[in-house]
């Protein structure tokens, strides 16, 4: 079977200068199964939506496979049921015991049951271990964390609504290369870093579902796949379950924004222990060999409304990890902003009243030695109220952030490294130069300074 095939032999387009005829273009076939194979910019290989074969464009030799799933065979299971809602669309599978009387997506009353018309074979499963009135605590534990909050925003009835839904992932295995540059320091010594890292990952989690927020989803990572085991019916009872709706190759940009992500990490990890400061510029990186297994995770699943606007809550429901959207009330933003101001503006008004008792004594004791004291009092004042303002803006900004409930990002790369395959690294570490005295001196008191800002933030939450 021929793998390029000219999708018009016979159309030549003559050159105008003379030189030869030319066939106006060729269409790569997957070496599989024939079908017309698509070039992935996400993951810089040719990908067949027909089998999910990925081929390295130049030699199409097979990098791995996302091997589709039949979504539209019927099922012959009759031991499940499908509940459509009307209003947004989402699908949810369970068992014939347990009946929807709402969308755990939007709300909607609007539920229409139906007999299971697509295929539904998860590999694997884990299961619940955290019951619902667990998830309602761990609800009202993680919110009272968040002084933001306004009072009464949810109610024990919307909060009764909290749903277990087993969702869909793709947990995929990949190896990974990536060529790292930057900059690490030993003492006084600046070196080039410029090193190559193969590695491999392991069962990296990718919800299949486009009506629950990815980051919500990545959030509440990690799983403890030693509790993962073969899908089975009897493990929906009492819960749902849904249909994935995005296969691994609809996310490919997803898939290797996290790779280059871990990639990311792995070069500063394995430089940092080699000197006392490193600093990643670039990582460039690429993935292949890729794997995928099919599985439903635990999830409890919470949509609340507050003043006309939605909210999303999410538990693991193996770990209890909690994340997910809160309001926040102004006032108390407008408050905790105020008192910020007070208290750095207060100690402000301390010092110089401080600096002006030093200097109305001294000025009874020795006139000159009094105005050399003012001249380096008024210099320090006018530094500690310019450090002073900085600092106010900067506990301002971390005010109004804290009060959006930032959400945790996704786990690093030690969570998912597949430690039955070797880690290689070439160093091509080069000597750069020598920082100066004045150079090192800056170094360490700008680490103080930062150190001391550190702790004192950590004083004052």
């Amino acid at each position: 079977m021929a793998i390029w095939d000219d999708i018009k032999t016979d159309n030549e387009i003559p050159d105008p200068f003379g030189g030869p005829r030319t066939s106006v273009a060729a269409q790569a076939k997957c070496p599989n199964c024939a079908s017309n194979l698509i070039f992935d910019a996400n993951l810089v290989k040719l990908a067949c939506r027909n089998c999910g074969g990925v081929f390295v464009p130049d030699t199409l030799e097979e990098t791995g496979n996302f091997k589709g799933r039949d979504t539209e065979a019927a099922d012959k299971d009759d031991d499940r049921t499908e509940y459509v809602c009307d209003s947004c669309g989402a699908v949810v599978v369970t068992d014939n015991t347990t009946a929807a009387s709402f969308c755990a997506f939007c709300g909607s009353p609007a539920i229409i049951k139906k007999r299971l018309t697509n295929e539904f074979r998860p590999d694997y499963i884990i299961p619940f271990k955290i019951s619902k009135k667990e998830a309602i605590d761990i609800f009202w534990d993680w919110a009272k964390k968040n002084k933001y909050v306004p009072r009464n925003f949810i109610n024990e009835d919307s909060l009764s609504k909290i749903t277990g839904i087993y969702v869909p992932f793709w947990l995929i295995d990949a190896k990974c290369h990536t060529m790292v540059t930057g900059s690490g320091q030993s003492g006084a010594a600046v070196f080039v870093l410029d090193r190559q890292i193969d590695f491999a990952t392991k069962m990296v989690p990718f919800d299949g579902s486009k009506k629950i927020s990815n980051l919500l989803m990545e959030a509440v990572e990690p799983y403890d796949y030693e509790g993962m085991i073969p899908y089975k019916d009897v493990y929906l009872q009492g819960f749902y379950a849904q249909r994935f709706d995005e296969s691994p190759l609809d996310m490919t940009d997803r898939i290797q924004s996290r790779m280059d992500a871990h990639a990311r990490q792995m070069g500063k990890k394995l430089s940092i222990g080699e000197y006392d400061k490193v600093r990643i510029n670039t990582a460039d990186s690429y993935s292949g060999d890729y794997k995928q297994h099919y599985a439903m995770l635990p999830v409890w699943f919470l949509r609340y409304e507050y003043e006309g606007l939605k909210y999303t809550f999410v538990v693991n429901g193996q770990t209890g990890e909690p994340a997910g959207d809160l309001p926040y009330s102004p006032v108390k933003r407008v408050a905790l902003v105020a008192l910020e101001i007070a208290k750095w503006v207060g100690l402000g008004l301390a010092f110089t009243l401080l600096f002006i008792f030093v200097f109305v004594k001294a000025l009874f004791i020795d006139v000159s030695g009094a105005t050399v004291m003012l001249y380096y009092l008024s210099i320090f004042l006018s530094g500690f109220l310019g450090a002073g303002f900085s600092l106010i803006i900067r506990r301002i900004r971390k005010v109004k952030y804290d009060s959006m409930n930032p959400i945790d990002s996704a786990p690093e790369v030690e969570n998912y490294l597949d430690l039955s395959e070797k880690i290689h690294m070439e160093k091509h570490d080069k000597f750069g130069y020598m920082k100066t005295t004045r150079e090192a001196d800056e170094d360490d008191n700008r680490n103080g300074l930062v150190k001391y800002m550190m702790k004192r933030s950590l004083r004052i939450r």
